[in-house]
């Protein structure tokens, strides 16, 4: 298995290995829980590593979570236009309600 540390699927990764894992290996500590479980759990093996994709799977708390942080695509900042006020029509005499029109 080859470990890429500069883009995966096109996404240039920002930080590497966030949680300083073991990289290369398959399963290890889940960064999310280990420390909350009882201490002769905390070192055990609970989370599965794939490191092609960047994901990690627990099966201690059933969460999934990025090994890597990844640079945003395009621009960060997004500009808003204020969409221009309509201007009203003024109502056709013969649509007005209330006006009665002689023929």
């Amino acid at each position: 298995m080859q470990v890429h540390t500069t883009e995966i699927n096109g996404f240039d990764i920002d930080v590497f290995n966030r949680y300083d894992l073991e990289t290369g290996k398959t399963q290890g500590v889940c960064p999310l829980c280990s420390a909350d479980r009882k201490r002769e759990n905390q070192k055990k093996a609970c989370a599965s590593y794939d490191w092609e994709r960047g994901l990690g799977t627990c099966h201690n708390c059933n969460e999934t979570f990025q090994l890597h942080t990844f640079k945003r695509k395009g621009t960060a900042t997004k500009v808003y236009v204020r969409p221009q006020p309509q201007v009203d029509k003024p109502i056709s005499e013969k649509l007005r309600p209330g006006l009665v029109v002689e023929e």
